[in-house]
């Protein structure tokens, strides 16, 4: 089952991440940290990232150039980490300098997505909420939630 809601968390000094404890448990092990939907990380287990990983390289999938950036983008950067027995996890410096978790902001948001957990810059993920919104308003227009609305007579 999916959690609910962007837990916060805050980069050190160190470039380590706290893990909010809803998602640790279903974290454990070896997991791969790499870029996800610009600008996030993704955090995943092997299994998830050996399944993309396969989508990006297999055949039909993209043509070269596209191939070859996925590769640049996604599995070039990605690195297997783990959990430390504080809950932390370390961030390799160059996923945090193109993530934009560095010196300037060291807020962030975990939220769980198809493949993992993304890891935002909270300025970051704010403003791509802003400057969406009406991709927003369009996807729930399409899901049609009037037939979630409850009679109120």
């Amino acid at each position: 089952m999916s959690k609910i809601g962007a837990k916060e968390s805050t980069l050190d000094e160190k470039g380590r991440l706290m893990v909010p404890q809803c998602f640790r448990e279903q974290y454990q092990g070896s997991i791969v940290i790499t870029h996800g939907f610009p600008p996030c990380l993704m955090l995943m287990k092997k299994e998830s990232f050996a399944k993309l990983e396969y989508k990006i390289k297999g055949p039909n999938t993209f043509n070269s150039r596209e191939q070859s950036f996925m590769e640049s983008r996604f599995t070039g950067p990605a690195e297997f980490i783990e959990i430390d027995s504080t809950g932390r996890i370390q961030v390799p410096s160059t996923l945090r300098d193109t993530s934009g978790l560095n010196n300037d902001t060291k807020e962030t948001f975990f939220m769980e997505s198809s493949y993992g957990l993304e890891i935002w810059n909270k300025k970051k993920y704010l403003n791509y909420l802003e400057n969406n919104d009406s991709d927003y308003s369009s996807g729930m227009e399409k899901l049609d939630l009037s037939s979630f609305r409850q009679n109120r007579s």
